[in-house]
């Protein structure tokens, strides 16, 4: 879970619905349309790894959260499958 203040509880991108600011969204919605990619070439799963076809999961994550943040915002898109 993450402990406060590291970024990684709950408390990070904000609880839904509470109307407030949301810290990390601008950061995070600033990317525009491109791709997310961890870009590591030791892990495989969270990232693109050495050869650049790994899971990449961390993009993952922070794309479908991209996607909710948009969605909740007003800017359409919400779905990501």
């Amino acid at each position: 879970m993450g402990r406060a203040g590291d970024g990684s509880g709950p408390g990070f991108w904000g609880a839904p619905g509470r109307g407030g600011q949301v810290p990390g969204a601008r950061s995070l919605l600033s990317t525009g349309d491109e791709e997310i990619v961890e870009d590591t070439g030791t892990n495989h799963y969270w990232g693109r790894g050495r050869t650049g076809t790994g899971r990449n999961m961390l993009g993952r994550i922070l794309m479908r959260t991209w996607h909710q943040l948009r969605a909740e915002a007003g800017g359409g898109r919400g779905h990501v499958g």
